[in-house]
């Protein structure tokens, strides 16, 4: 059986743990800030925390916020050992191109037509669309049932929210928010938070 060692513990942690061990990996312990009591796992230190050689790795903690800014720390100290997890039942074109063992993470039920480029460090959702000539850049979180159209590029360490829906040819900036259920059809600027509630644009100072 094949080991790895989870780095960072989040509410997604349980779904990667289930998907590992149907591929035939053996958590053999965890890397996180803090001990967390509802792990059964060994606990092997801190984030800072070494692992030993020839033992693949993979970031299992997600979210908005500090989540991104998170994970990005985690893969620069991880870098080397991680592996891509693409769950049974996701749908990924032949075409697709993407670095090998750079903690990328696709959910079931998600498809990725053809074209796509997908960066270091991404996670995208169950139920995603993610359409032809796509670009989705390094650290950057899909949640779940995103639609987003082709030839789009999505930026850097974004988070797009759940069921929103990006259209075609549009252009989102690095550090962006789109909220839950939003509808964006025209470009982003960086840094920008986007939420269907308000139906404008903040702007992070």
């Amino acid at each position: 059986m094949k080991k790895i060692i989870a780095i960072g513990i989040g509410g997604i942690f349980y779904e990667i743990r289930e998907a590992l061990e149907d591929e035939g990996y053996s958590i053999i312990g965890y890397i996180n800030d803090k001990k967390n009591d509802t792990v059964d796992l060994p606990y092997l230190g801190d984030d800072n925390a070494p692992v030993p050689e020839n033992i693949s790795k993979i970031i299992t903690v997600g979210g908005v916020g500090e989540k991104i800014g998170l994970r990005k720390r985690l893969y620069e100290i991880h870098k080397d050992g991680l592996i891509n997890l693409f769950f049974k039942g996701a749908i990924v074109s032949r075409s697709t191109t993407f670095k090998e063992n750079s903690s990328i993470i696709v959910f079931p039920n998600t498809v990725i037509q053809a074209q796509a480029e997908i960066g270091e460090n991404v996670f995208i959702n169950p139920g995603s669309m993610i359409g032809h000539h796509v670009k989705i850049g390094n650290h950057t979180q899909i949640s779940v049932g995103v639609l987003i159209g082709g030839r789009t590029i999505i930026g850097e360490q974004c988070f797009i929210g759940m069921g929103a829906k990006i259209f075609e040819n549009v252009k989102i900036g690095n550090g962006s928010i789109i909220g839950a259920d939003t509808l964006v059809a025209k470009d982003v600027a960086p840094g920008s938070v986007i939420v269907r509630s308000k139906s404008r644009q903040l702007i992070r100072g």
